[in-house]
This record gives C-alpha cells, sequence and structure tokens, in this order.
C-alpha cells in the first residue's frame, strides 16, 4: 500500500502537533517544517500529495512555497490566523483558505476542496 504524503508548514509546535495528528489519522504520512527554506528544500525532491502552510514562519512568509506548490500543481490549504479568504493574496490564490483554529472536520473538507480543486 502506498502511504500518502502531507507537508505541513507550520512554526507553532502545539498547532503542529494537532494537524499531524488529524492528518495521520486519515491515513497520510506527515512532513513537518517550521521554515519555508526548509520546505523547499525538501520540496526539491520530494512531491506530496497535498500541504497545509500557516501564512508566516520563522523565517518569514511562505509566498515562496505556495507559488511552487501551485507551479508544480500540489493541492495546498493555507491555515492562518490571519483573517482573509480564498485569494486575499496572489501567490495563495490556489489554495483553499482556513482560518485558525480549526476543528479536525474542517482541516480535512478543506483538504478534500484543495484536491478536487487541482483535480480539475
Amino acid at each position: 500500500m502506498t502511504s500518502k504524503v502531507a507537508l505541513l508548514v507550520e512554526d507553532e509546535v502545539l498547532v503542529a502537533l494537532d494537524i499531524t495528528s488529524t492528518l495521520q489519522d486519515d491515513g497520510y504520512d506527515v512532513v513537518t517544517f517550521a521554515t519555508c527554506s526548509e520546505a523547499l528544500i525538501w520540496l526539491r525532491a520530494n512531491s506530496p500529495a497535498v500541504a497545509i502552510l500557516d501564512l508566516h514562519l520563522r523565517d518569514g512568509a511562505c509566498n515562496p512555497v505556495a507559488l511552487l506548490l501551485t507551479k508544480r500543481r500540489i493541492p495546498f490549504v493555507v491555515h492562518s490566523g490571519v483573517l482573509g479568504g480564498e485569494g486575499s493574496d496572489i501567490d495563495f490564490a490556489a489554495g483553499i483558505w482556513l482560518n485558525k483554529p480549526s476543528s479536525e472536520g474542517d482541516m480535512l473538507v478543506s483538504i478534500s476542496k484543495a484536491i478536487g480543486a487541482f483535480a480539475s
């Protein structure tokens, strides 16, 4: 059985642990990074099934990761405490917006929507 890999780019440890648990319960192997630069290095050689991105990380905004995911047609969810919505920043327009805090159900629904959006 091939496992699904989810990329989680989140610098808040408790939030990352919560999301990781939710994704693992849904059958994902989760790779987590707290910085944009770490995620970009990992993406050089890897392609996750889906990604979950916080907007602002330890080393700045996550725009370069969102742009790379969009270019490679990898679905992603923007999970942020910054109020906004889909397309609030052009770099994140291809992602599905989910405001923090969110429930497990909301996260899984958003992931499904993101995957569906990139499948069409």
